[in-house]
Parts: structure tokens; C-alpha cells; sequence
């Protein structure tokens, strides 16, 4: 077997011819690459490129993905800022609204606080003026029961003040408004019957003045004249007697001297004297109403005279008239009763509202 030139370092050696140098050099190659192993790693080799430009083309694509996303949370990031700046300057706007209506609604309770005790001293003044007007009430009725007499000015004054406390819902009145109610059908059923029947009677003589016939207009009294029925029972002579002794008797008229002559008086005269008559009893029924009984006796006690001096004492009218003022001149009003229980009831009300002001 022939022996091949050195080689040195896979170089032909020199001096070597070139064909022979070529010659074995192309079945090595030929073997280098008809190794599966450098297929296999060549194909490894594209695999990993082409998987590495994939990666670099999916890397290309999240970086802008990436970046397209980072533009757009800074966008966010810069709406939210202003909208965090927008919220805390409507927070800030909306905290000082809020204090001002926190303000206002302490404004508010302050005034409800004030308008309340408003109200209870409100409450507490129309109470007292009620029992200040109450009491004028019943120091009225008690004034007009005592000094006048007048029932039915006391019985207006009375039902005022128990309208005026039964507008009022207190419990605290009820009392009051029992005692008052107890007086007033006490006053009720003493009615002013004496004054009712005086005024009555006194309205009657009043009516009559006018038919009372004068002193000066009084007529002799006439004998009883007889009749033919009365002669032709007595007889003739005996009839005839009769007459001529009725005829005498008229010529002669005996009177009293001891009384004085009444006066003769024109007819316009006699007129003012009824009227005057009239007058004194209106002015005694006045007095009646006004109670004062020292004034309704002195006017009955001039009417009176006024009928003995110039009226006729034996006209029926005129004695009829003549008692009836004596009775009444002598009669005495029923005492009015008092309100004692309603100004208890009144005072105590009154002491218990003292107290409970002191607490």
C-alpha cells in the first residue's frame, strides 16, 4: 500500500501534486455531509432561527402591544388625575355646602329651640291672661250681683268667662269650670222674680194712669132709684112716700170739711200730672232694675202722694193702685247669691300656677 504525503494541520503537504491533493479531500466531504447529524443540526439550527424570529416578531408585537397599553394607562392615568382633581374640588365644594347646610341646620334648631320656648311662654301667657280675664269676669258678676242687683248683667258676665275657658284645653281648668258652672245654675235658679213681678205690676198701674179719674173730676154718689116693679109691689102711698123723701134728699149734699177742696185743674194741666205720675213710677221700676231701694221707695212714696192729693180716692183704680204701691214699697228683694266657690276655685288655681312657676 502506497504511502500518503503528510499532511500538516489537514493542509497538503508542500511539494505535493494538486490532483493528488484533491483526490482524497471530496469523499470526506462528501461523508461530512451525508452525516444525519449535521442535518439534524442544521435543522435544529433554521428551527431555533425560525423560532427565534417568531419570538423576536411576538416580542415585536407585546412590545407595542405593551407600549400601546402604556400610552393608553398613561391616558388613564391622566383622566383619573383629573377626575381624582375634579372629585376632591367637588369633594372640597360639596364639604363646604355641607358645613354650610350644617350651619344653617344648627341656624335652624336654634331658632326651632327659641320658637319653642316662644310658643311655652306664649302658652304660659295666654294662660295667665285667661285667668286674669276669668277673674275680671267673676269680680264683674260679683260687683253686679252685690252692688246693682242687676242678675242678668252678672249672668252675661258669667257666660262670657265660661266661653272663654271652655276654648282652652288645660286640665288644670276643670275645676274652675265646675265650680263655675255650679254657680251659675245656682244664680239661674234664684231668678229675679221680684223684680220681674214688680216691674209687672208697676207696668200695669202705668197702662191705668191714664182711665184714674181726678179728685176734682169726682161725681157725687147717686141713690139707688126705684123702680115700677118696686112701687107696684109696696103700694101706692108707700111708693109715693119713698119718692118725695129721695127727691129731698137730693136737694141737700153733706160733705167733709176737714179735708181741703181739691184743685181745679185745665185739661192740659191734668195731662202733665199723669204724665208726671207716669214718671215717678218709671223712674221706681229704674231703680228696681238698678237695685237701689232707697231711690224705688222715695219715687213710690211720690207717686203715692200724687194719688192721695189728686186723684180719687174712692175710684176703685185709684184704691187698687194706692195698695199696690204700699205692698211694694214695703217688700225686700231676695238676696243675689255669691260666686264664693268659683273665687275659691280661682284662688287655688291661681297658687297652684305660682308653684309650679317657682320650680
Amino acid at each position: 500500500m502506497s504511502e500518503e504525503p503528510p499532511v500538516q494541520g489537514g493542509v497538503p503537504a508542500a511539494g505535493a501534486p494538486d490532483g493528488a491533493e484533491r483526490a482524497p479531500a471530496s469523499p470526506r466531504r462528501a461523508a461530512f455531509w451525508r452525516q444525519p447529524a449535521l442535518w439534524i443540526a442544521l435543522a435544529a439550527l433554521a428551527a431555533a432561527a425560525a423560532s427565534l424570529l417568531d419570538t423576536r416578531a411576538r416580542l415585536g408585537a407585546t412590545q407595542e402591544e405593551v407600549a400601546k397599553r402604556l400610552a393608553g394607562s398613561d391616558n388613564a392615568t391622566k383622566e383619573g388625575r383629573a377626575a381624582a382633581r375634579q372629585n376632591q374640588d367637588l369633594l372640597l365644594s360639596m364639604q363646604g355646602k355641607i358645613g354650610v347646610l350644617e350651619a344653617k341646620i344648627a341656624e335652624a334648631q336654634g331658632q326651632q329651640i327659641a320658637v319653642a320656648a316662644m310658643y311655652q311662654e306664649l302658652l304660659r301667657n295666654r294662660d295667665d291672661g285667661l285667668i286674669a280675664e276669668t277673674e275680671h269676669g267673676l269680680r264683674l258678676a260679683a260687683q253686679q250681683l252685690q252692688l246693682a242687683g242687676n242678675f242678668e248683667a252678672a249672668l252675661i258676665a258669667l257666660h262670657d268667662t265660661e266661653l272663654r275657658l271652655s276654648q282652652s284645653e288645660d286640665p288644670a281648668l276643670l275645676p274652675l269650670r265646675a265650680a263655675l258652672t255650679r254657680d251659675i245654675e245656682r244664680l239661674r235658679a234664684i231668678a229675679p222674680v221680684f223684680a220681674a213681678d214688680t216691674a209687672l205690676k208697676l207696668d200695669a198701674i202705668i197702662a191705668g194712669a191714664d182711665r184714674m179719674p181726678l179728685s176734682f173730676e169726682a161725681k157725687p154718689h147717686a141713690e139707688n132709684r126705684r123702680t115700677v116693679g118696686d112701687a107696684s109691689r109696696e103700694g101706692f102711698w108707700v111708693s109715693l112716700g119713698a119718692d118725695v123723701w129721695s127727691e129731698l134728699k137730693s136737694l141737700v149734699r153733706i160733705e167733709r170739711s176737714d179735708r181741703p177742696q181739691p184743685a181745679l185743674l185745665a185739661p192740659e194741666n191734668a195731662f202733665f200730672l199723669r204724665e208726671n205720675f207716669k214718671l215717678r213710677l218709671l223712674n221706681a221700676r229704674l231703680a228696681l232694675l238698678q237695685r237701689d231701694l232707697r231711690v224705688f221707695r222715695e219715687d213710690l212714696q211720690q207717686a203715692r202722694a200724687l194719688l192721695e192729693r189728686w186723684f180719687d180716692g174712692d175710684a176703685v183704680q185709684v184704691q187698687a193702685a194706692q195698695v199696690t204701691l204700699t205692698r211694694l214699697s214695703e217688700a225686700q228683694p231676695p238676696e243675689p247669691p255669691s260666686l264664693a266657690e268659683t273665687l275659691a276655685a280661682l284662688r287655688t288655681l291661681q297658687a297652684a300656677r305660682a308653684v309650679r312657676a317657682t320650680k
